[in-house]
Order: C-alpha cells, then structure tokens, then sequence
C-alpha cells in the first residue's frame, strides 16, 4: 500500500517541497500542484511559450472547412 506523506501543498503555502519520480528528486514551488516530471520539463523544455494570433489558427481551419464543404 502506498504512503500517505503529509506534504504542504496548495495556494496559501510558500517554499519548495521535495517530489520524486524514477529519475530522482527535485524541489517544486509548494504553491503549484505539479509534481517531479512537470517541474523538468519546465526546466528542460520550452513549453507555453508559443503564442499564435487567434486569427492565424481561425482562418485555416475556415479555409479547410470552406474546402471540404466545396464553399
């Protein structure tokens, strides 16, 4: 059975809690509710940087539809 820790966790805590995975530990701000793997990739990987104008993903999206509806 697995063990219950009582770690802090959620909104009104502050500081880093410790989490581990297969790959080891790794400290993650106690407010996020994001564990060992999340934490790397925000380390290791651009993620959500990537932003697009609402307009350049509508507009082919139309132009597909508009294609196969034959308008």
């Amino acid at each position: 059975m697995a063990k219950l820790l009582d770690l802090p966790i959620g909104i009104d805590t502050s500081g880093p809690r410790h989490e581990t995975d297969s790959m080891g530990g790794i400290d993650v701000p106690a407010n996020r509710y994001w564990g060992a793997q999340t934490q790397r990739s925000l380390i290791h990987c651009s993620i959500g940087d990537d932003t697009a104008h609402f307009d350049e993903i509508v507009d082919p999206k139309r132009m597909v539809g508009h294609g196969v509806a034959g308008g």
